[in-house]
């Protein structure tokens, strides 16, 4: 018998200057990389204490209070970086099929396909038509829902209100999974609050650390859920699995919030200068999120666009749709970057003189 198990292609992902300088021989330092979601303004890390390095990282109450007040639930798992949990889930639940975005991060859809589960989707560009995919979908079978919200890169963001009704619909078993990675510039629209007022055991939810924060490299996330979720994950995590300057920044950096809001008022600067860099593109629809744009293109101009930033050191994202068309996904340059934004202009610049007319 031949074997069902496929062999999947090593998904693209936005931040890597390494392969990107190897292939064009433009030196790392000279990229401007605006190929990511991830804030331009990194929390501060320059005073870690030595303790954070010598000392075993244990998970401590200092730690726990301070996500807690953050995030607005203490039902939470930490683990390095979400992407942990989206390669955990589908082995921890039932298998059902899974009702997901059309489009969106793509590491979802990849994880609960190599478990086995059934795909189904809904659309990721229209709220209406969504609501009306899932809600129609839900009738049908017994499934768990995926939610990215907001969508990256459709930037589609539902209500705490539309998520908990559609997880009072599911069927026994079946789980509603929210994907908040992008949610923290709208604090507002999270729906980890309402774990602490309801009963939703039938929900998880994951959030990012280093997406607001600025801080990727060291790999945060947490998952928010109920208790039994919460055991088994963390069953299957080895010990000291978050480490000591993680630990540490991510406790002070919670409290912080004087940072906090005057890094929202950075990022809504860079995102009014990055649209405006970007306001010449010929595309047919552009949505925007405060840490990232998306620009839908005809899959040639795209590409065609695409390859010319490249080839002059700009680094963006090239995201297909489907045979037509594609997304250029765009992220933020810092607002008082004068350097970069001027060598960014002429790249651009460049660019809308010499790309393909669009038809």
């Amino acid at each position: 018998m031949t074997s069902r198990k496929k062999i999947y292609e090593h998904l693209l992902h936005g931040g890597d200057i390494l392969s990107a300088s190897k292939a064009t021989g433009i030196p790392i330092e000279d990229w401007i990389d605006l190929s990511t979601g991830i804030s331009p303004y990194a929390y501060p890390c320059q005073r870690i204490p030595e303790q954070a390095f010598s000392n075993l990282p244990y998970i401590d109450q200092h730690f726990k209070t301070h996500a807690t007040r953050y995030y607005g639930s203490e039902q939470f798992a930490a683990l390095p970086g979400t992407q942990a949990a989206i390669q955990l889930l589908p082995s921890l639940l039932d298998t059902l099929p899974i009702l997901l975005p059309s489009l969106g991060y793509q590491e979802h859809r990849q994880a609960w396909e190599m478990s086995g589960n059934q795909l189904n989707y809904y659309t990721a560009f229209d709220a209406e038509a969504a609501v009306q995919d899932i809600d129609l979908a839900l009738t049908k079978e017994p499934q768990h829902l995926l939610i990215i919200n907001p969508n990256n890169p459709s930037t589609l963001c539902f209500s705490p209100q539309q998520l908990i009704t559609w997880s009072q619909r599911l069927a026994k078993g079946a789980y509603l999974i929210v994907d908040e990675a992008f949610i923290d510039t709208s604090p507002e629209q999270s729906l980890v609050p309402f774990l602490s007022d309801l009963v939703l055991e039938n929900i998880i939810i994951l959030r990012s650390f280093g997406k607001f924060f600025g801080l990727a490299g060291i790999r945060l996330g947490f998952v928010f859920a109920a208790k039994k979720i919460l055991s088994l994950i963390e069953e299957i995590l080895p010990l000291w699995v978050i480490n000591g300057p993680a630990l540490y920044l991510a406790s002070k950096a919670f409290s912080d919030h004087a940072w906090q809001a005057e890094h929202h008022k950075k990022l809504a600067n860079s995102e009014r200068v990055t649209r405006y860099l970007f306001s010449d593109l010929d595309c047919e629809l552009c949505l925007h999120q405060p840490l990232f744009s998306s620009y839908i293109l005809s899959k040639e101009l795209a590409l065609t666009i695409f390859k010319l930033l490249y080839n002059k050191g700009v680094l963006i994202r090239l995201i297909t749709i489907d045979q037509k068309k594609s997304i250029l996904r765009i992220g933020r340059v810092k607002s008082e970057d004068v350097k970069t934004i001027t060598l960014l202009r002429a790249a651009l610049n460049d660019c809308m003189n010499t790309q393909t007319p669009h038809s």
